[in-house]
């Protein structure tokens, strides 16, 4: 892909991501903001960031993109997210006492 195309899905991504600005997601539409499209090219630039590698161990196995914060949900930052391998994950959600149902995180 050349660097005009680049930029110009940089663009229209920028302008979807502020449309979407005013969207409250709660507990109770989180599992459906996951699936959605937003989420997915989000996701996809979490992982290319972070060059499809988990931040904590270096796996290239299982990526996932992990919320540091769910205050922001539907209209993350990216520095909301980061790329963990599900081992790494898991560990996170452990030390934390939260699993993967959990919504937000215990505070």
């Amino acid at each position: 892909m050349d660097v005009v195309s680049v930029i110009v899905i940089m663009i229209l991504l920028g302008h979807y991501f502020s449309s979407l600005r005013d969207t409250q997601f709660s507990k109770n539409n989180k599992k459906e903001y996951m699936s959605s499209v937003a989420w997915q090219l989000k996701r996809e630039m979490v992982l290319a960031r972070d060059k499809h590698s988990c931040r904590s161990c270096t796996s290239l196995d299982r990526l996932e993109v992990h919320h540091i914060t769910y205050q922001r949900l539907g209209n993350e930052k990216l520095s909301d997210l980061v790329t963990v391998c599900r081992d790494c994950h898991q560990k996170i959600h452990d030390k934390y006492g939260y699993n993967y149902q959990t919504l937000y995180p215990i505070r």
